[in-house]
């Protein structure tokens, strides 16, 4: 059996432990499936490397934790992005520096 169909069968038969680990992260349907196919991709770079120390299911738990758990650290780290055409409206008023300023010295 080549690599392909073992790592069909191991996902096959270990889906529903890669979904529930997901779904325990995942704001919603959206965030699961980003989730869950960011673990598929892990687990094939992985799949090559597994040495069979410990047991399959043990191994594709751990690859979905982890990676689950890597995806929501990204996530806090992204700053946010603000569209530059909300920045300038604020500069189109007048009195909109006195208003910032005030804000600067809030956030301080």
């Amino acid at each position: 059996m080549n690599l392909k169909n073992e790592f069909t069968e191991i996902i096959e038969q270990y889906k529903a432990v890669i979904y529930k680990v997901c779904y325990v992260y995942a704001k919603d349907h959206e965030e699961l499936n980003d989730y869950f196919q960011e673990v598929l991709i892990n687990l094939w770079n992985s799949y090559p490397k597994f040495r069979g120390e410990c047991k399959i299911s043990t191994w594709v738990y751990r690859i979905s934790l982890n990676t689950c758990i890597t995806f929501i650290r990204k996530k806090k780290n992204k700053p946010l992005i603000i569209p530059l055409s909300i920045d300038m409206e604020v500069f189109e008023n007048e009195g909109s520096k006195q208003q910032i300023e005030e804000l600067y010295t809030l956030i301080k």
